[in-house]
């Protein structure tokens, strides 16, 4: 009977930590995000940009060693955890494209993206693609696959 009440104990636990996970790393991305966008201004000094930047690669990295363990957690196979932990090493996501997914993972169409982003259709679809190339898919749906394997659509 004791055995029954602490049958899904581990599966229960793999939710807590993944939840705490997945929140901290939204919370680290985020600053991320705040961070590119300081360096992306002209009036700041270089040496404050590379400071930033500095930041910018360790706030990366925590991010990265986060999604990892939250791949682990899942149980996601070694090659595939170190596939998805190379994309968001070398090619993470811009804040936009980042939007752009989430709102292909609201099954809008890139017209729909285009208008609520006010960008062309030609725009939505040149950061389609990019979006493709850093997930190493060739369509919507691998990219919402690979996105959602990386954690990429859990921080919003």
């Amino acid at each position: 009977m004791l055995k029954d009440e602490f049958k899904d104990e581990p599966r229960a636990r793999l939710k807590i930590a993944e939840a705490l996970h997945s929140g901290v790393a939204a919370e680290i991305d985020e600053i991320g995000n705040d961070l590119a966008e300081l360096i992306g201004r002209r009036t700041l000094s270089p040496a404050l940009r590379g400071h930033l930047r500095a930041l910018l690669a360790k706030n990366t990295a925590l991010s990265v060693h986060l999604r990892e363990e939250i791949l682990q957690l899942r149980g996601l196979d070694q090659q595939k955890v170190a596939q998805l932990k190379k994309v968001r090493e070398l090619t993470p996501l811009t804040k936009k494209e980042s939007e752009i997914l989430h709102q292909l993972n609201k099954a809008l169409t890139s017209k729909e993206i285009a208008a609520a982003q006010f960008l062309s259709q030609a725009t939505v679809k040149s950061h389609l693609a990019a979006i493709y190339r850093k997930l190493g898919v060739t369509n919507k749906t691998a990219a919402l696959d690979a996105a959602r394997n990386a954690g990429l659509l859990n921080l919003k």
